[in-house]
């Protein structure tokens, strides 16, 4: 699941009825986390995305009447300090060896979407006191004219500093570069002790492994790891040390995490090993628990839902909602995310997919040869705003559909992308030279852009299909395997992002870049110059398989391929 990560949401095309449901997670933290059956091999992969990617409380302004307007809908529901977390898990078909994929695919491709919620508004920079020196008396008549002349200049200097906004992008930038220059390795945590008994005890023996950390979660003062094989440990960064595991049974599978900051608790998904891990259960267990190592005092949601394969369940922090997909009965209910309380239902059988975005759902119906059915509803109260036809190319799979406010991102194989504005059917062409089917999308609100990775290159877009950004000396290590190892922080102006270092042509180093999203300059580097001069510690940079930024402690964690956490 994804926070300040950013947390990822897969933007799939429209699935087939023998395809799976995407995770996703809209991160941040974004973090999207891969994870499997402890059972499987390392190819068998349940993917839960997460959108977003922050840990602070967000507040919301949403519409309280019953009656929703379209031209409204597509106002963001959600300002958030923190990067907003998205995330949807899906069910896996029960086997008696391994977990089976949940990725949905489209033409052979995977994708996932994040998106990042608007920040808290930052207020003006803080003016710094400033003294004129006033004109001594012996100065004459025209001398002092020119004196007060000067002083006005000085002033109107002194305002425009504070005020313009290239002064104020220098300054955020030269402060970025300071504070990220000082990271350094501060210590070591381990999601999994072999010697220590007693916490061993409640996991059950095929989860006593170390395996790589495919997620990281922060939750105020608390940092929560989830591995590959589905063991959850909680720390207390105030003291440094691992709190408990959130495996209640011991046979539990966790296999996403989600904080709700609506209520100050942590949400798991878990599969049981007694049920073949055929079905998803959610139990929410709020912070004050886990501080006192209490796990087992959490509660279980959503119980009256079967949420078998293909069946899921998706956390959106940027409207506050739960939607969960019984596919027994082919319903889709909204919950409230504050109270778990039930909205509404959605029952229709030709449904496909929906989509999430501030205020409005998208909901996908299924394809006629060259039209494609689509809705446009209220998140709030489910009343269709839009019912209306998006013309196709006949017999040629969609590779994508994405939905941002009132903007429709859809393309189809061997075709141009289109971004078609849904109020007014204003529709942009992407040639496909300039934009190739990208490997997942993270929405950014509050700049009103998205970025695109695709194998090692990511690049940030506008709505017009403009490239806004191209970052320098950015060559990402594959996000196959994780997308977690990107993160872009509450502001939205700096990605964390996991890299090759091409420095010295050894491909196979790792550094962590630290990138302005305004204009794609590098502005911090984590390299082998920040790690103690020891041997246990060379390989830390070439193993990382998840990371976030937190940036009220203004530190860095990421996880690495034996299960340990490094925090800088």
């Amino acid at each position: 699941m994804r926070a300040p990560n950013v947390s990822f949401r897969s933007p799939t095309g429209v699935p087939t009825p023998s395809s799976s449901r995407t995770n996703s997670t809209r991160t941040n933290t974004t973090s999207v986390s891969l994870v499997s059956s402890p059972l499987s091999s390392p190819t068998s992969t349940s993917v839960s995305t997460n959108r977003s990617l922050g840990s602070a409380p967000a507040s919301r302004s949403t519409s309280s009447s019953s009656s929703f307007s379209f031209s409204s809908a597509f106002t963001s529901s959600a300002s958030s300090s923190t990067a907003a977390t998205t995330t949807t898990t899906t069910s896996s078909p029960a086997t008696p060896s391994q977990i089976h994929s949940s990725i949905s695919t489209f033409g052979g491709r995977r994708f996932t979407s994040t998106f990042v919620s608007p920040s808290s508004a930052r207020g003006g920079l803080a003016a710094g006191s400033t003294s004129t020196r006033g004109s001594p008396p012996s100065i004459g008549r025209v001398q002092h004219r020119f004196g007060a002349r000067n002083e006005r200049n000085v002033l109107r200097r002194l305002r425009e500093r504070q005020v313009s906004r290239a002064a104020n992008r220098t300054f955020v930038r030269r402060s970025a570069e300071k504070q990220y220059a000082s990271l350094r390795l501060e210590s070591v945590l381990e999601t999994l002790d072999t010697n220590d008994e007693k916490a061993l005890k409640p996991l059950a023996p095929f989860l006593r492994r170390r395996s790589r950390v495919v997620e990281l979660v922060t939750a105020e003062r608390m940092l929560f790891a989830l591995t590959h094989v589905g063991v959850c440990a909680a720390f207390d960064r105030d003291c440094g040390r691992r709190l408990c595991y959130l495996n209640v049974l011991d046979d539990e599978v966790v296999r996403s995490l989600f904080y709700n900051k609506a209520n100050r608790s942590i949400i798991t998904v878990s599969v049981l090993r007694s049920e073949r891990f055929s079905r998803l259960h959610c139990r929410s267990t709020p912070l004050t628990m886990l501080e006192r190592s209490t796990p087992g005092e959490g509660f279980p949601l959503f119980e009256e839902e079967m949420l078998s394969w293909p069946g899921f369940v998706e956390f959106d922090d940027v409207n506050r909602k739960v939607i969960t997909f019984n596919a027994t009965t082919h319903t889709y209910n909204m919950w409230d995310l504050a109270n778990y309380t039930l909205l509404y239902s959605v029952h229709d059988e030709r449904i496909e997919e929906l989509k999430m975005s501030p205020g409005v759902m998208l909901l996908i119906y299924q394809r006629s040869a060259n039209l494609l059915p689509l809705k446009l509803v209220s998140v709030e109260t489910g009343e269709v705003l839009k019912s209306f036809n998006r013309l196709l190319h006949r017999d040629k799979p969609i590779e994508f559909i994405e939905q941002f406010n009132s903007k429709l991102l859809i393309k189809q194989q061997s075709h141009d992308m289109q971004i078609v504005d849904v109020q007014t059917n204003h529709t942009v062409q992407v040639p496909t030279s300039l934009f190739p089917t990208p490997g997942g999308f993270i929405f950014l609100f509050s700049k009103n852009q998205f970025i695109t990775y695709n194998k090692h290159e990511v690049l940030v877009w506008d709505f017009e299909g403009r490239l806004q950004t191209r970052f320098e000396n950015h060559h990402l290590y594959s996000v196959s395997q994780s997308p977690s190892i990107m993160c872009v922080n509450t502001s939205q102006d700096v990605i964390f992002s996991y890299c090759r270092d091409d420095r010295d042509g050894r491909s196979n180093r790792g550094n962590v870049h630290i990138s302005s999203l305004d204009d794609g300059r590098l502005i911090g580097r984590i390299d082998d110059t920040q790690l103690p001069d020891q041997p246990e510690f060379r390989s830390v940079l070439d193993e990382i398989t998840s990371l976030t930024y937190n940036e009220s402690r203004e530190e860095l964690y990421t996880g690495g391929r034996h299960g340990q956490i490094h925090v800088w």
